[in-house]
């Protein structure tokens, strides 16, 4: 009788050969093999082109015209500036009242050309020119530029004589501002003054200026 211990035993299995069981993956391994991954299938990126230097910015020249352009109106016309008044002395007195106050307009803001425009002045001239028509501010002038801007008595009592030989003179020498009545005071006062001192005229022509002075004194009543 075959014994129990031999009919129960059991067949051998062949035995498979088990492979030791692998580390367990760290984080870093699990990034690298994502990159890994990733590089594989992503398409290649192309390299970002060098960016070009800037361009230099040219000034802009400025279109703004000069004074004496002519100037665009809204209606795109072009319209002439004014002209520019000429500053030169004229050779000649002046004929008219008229010819006096374009040359004076010229001339207002510059008084020493103004005082050599009347060093051609005749005394005639003044008799001539000067009408009821002459502007207040004229004659100021004319006074100032002798006061300041002439250095001949001579010419000065010419004007002043000439000045008193216009029609409706008292008038004229009633209206006349305060100021105008000191200028020519003052002017008279240095006049006889620098004669006074002076060696370079002789006595008789000292004595001639000096009763023209008085005359003017007079009818200009100072």
């Amino acid at each position: 009788t075959p014994s129990i211990a031999s009919s129960s035993r059991l067949p051998a299995t062949p035995s498979k050969s088990m492979s030791p069981p692998s580390a367990p993956l760290t984080g870093i391994d699990l990034v690298a093999r994502s990159s890994k991954r990733l590089s594989s299938t992503s398409p290649a990126i192309p390299p970002t082109p060098a960016t070009p230097p800037p361009t230099p910015i040219t000034p802009i020249k400025s279109t703004t015209a000069s004074p004496t352009a002519s100037a665009v109106t809204s209606a795109g016309k072009l319209t002439k500036s004014p002209s520019v008044v000429s500053t030169s002395v004229p050779s000649e007195p002046p004929k008219t009242s008229y010819e006096l106050e374009r040359v004076w307009r010229g001339m207002k803001d510059r008084p020493d050309l103004f005082a050599q425009y009347l060093a051609v002045f005749k005394k005639s001239t003044y008799k001539k020119v000067i009408k009821e028509s002459v502007t207040p501010d004229l004659v100021s002038s004319l006074l100032q530029a002798l006061r300041y801007h002439t250095s001949s008595i001579a010419a000065q009592l010419i004007a002043l004589e000439g000045l008193s030989g216009v029609q409706n003179f008292s008038l004229m020498v009633s209206l006349l501002p305060e100021e105008d009545l000191v200028c020519v005071r003052e002017m008279l006062r240095d006049a006889e003054k620098k004669l006074m001192d002076s060696s370079d005229e002789s006595e008789e022509k000292k004595e001639e200026l000096l009763a023209k002075l008085v005359d003017v004194r007079k009818v200009f009543r100072l």
